[in-house]
C-alpha cells in the first residue's frame, strides 16, 4: 500500500509540474496552460511568428504571435496588422468579415495594448477575435486570439493565463 501511494503522489506531483510550461523566446515569456502547445513556429532574422493552440481536434482556441525586433509606430502597426487578419480570413474561405466599432485599450500582462475585436464565419460558424498589439522588450508584439464564439466557455481560462502572464524575462 506504501508503494501504490508513493507512486500516485509522484504522478500527481509529474503532473502538476508539466501542466504548466512556460514559452520564451525574443525577451518575452508566458504560461503555456495545460492542453495547449505551441505550433507554427516561423522565426526570421528579428522576427519570429507561432500560435499557442488548444490541443485536440475539435478544439478552435488559438492565439497568433508576431515579435518584431524593430519599433515603429504602433497605430501604424495595427493598421498593417488588421489588414493582415482580413486577408488571412479570406485566403482561408472566411465570410462575413467585420470590425468591431473602436480602437480600445486592453492590458496585456505587463503591458498596455491597443485592441480591435473582430467576427468571421468559416464552414458556417461563428468565429470571434482580436488584433492586440503594443511594444515591449524591445519588440513590437501582435497578438491574435481566435475563437469559434460555441467555444469561448471552454477557452476562456487558456486566454486569460496566457494573456495575463505575458511578461520580458
Amino acid at each position: 500500500m506504501k508503494h501504490l501511494l508513493l507512486f500516485l503522489a509522484i504522478v500527481i506531483s509529474t503532473t502538476a509540474l508539466h501542466g504548466q510550461d512556460r514559452y520564451d523566446q525574443m525577451g518575452i515569456t508566458f504560461k503555456i496552460p495545460k492542453g495547449w502547445g505551441i505550433t507554427d513556429v516561423q522565426p526570421e532574422k528579428n522576427a519570429i511568428y507561432f500560435s499557442c493552440e488548444k490541443q485536440g481536434d475539435n478544439e478552435s482556441g488559438i492565439i497568433s504571435f508576431i515579435y518584431l525586433g524593430v519599433d515603429a509606430d504602433l497605430n501604424a502597426f495595427l493598421q498593417l496588422c488588421m489588414q493582415n487578419a482580413e486577408n488571412s480570413a479570406s485566403m482561408s474561405e472566411g465570410k462575413d468579415f467585420k470590425w468591431g466599432p473602436d480602437t480600445t485599450d486592453a492590458i496585456i500582462g505587463a503591458y498596455t495594448a491597443r485592441k480591435v475585436t473582430y467576427t468571421v464565419s468559416y464552414l458556417g460558424l461563428p468565429f470571434s477575435g482580436s488584433i492586440i498589439v503594443y511594444r515591449g522588450c524591445g519588440n513590437m508584439v501582435m497578438l491574435n486570439p481566435q475563437e469559434a464564439d460555441e467555444d469561448r466557455k471552454k477557452n476562456k481560462r487558456g486566454f486569460q493565463q496566457i494573456l495575463g502572464s505575458i511578461k520580458c524575462r
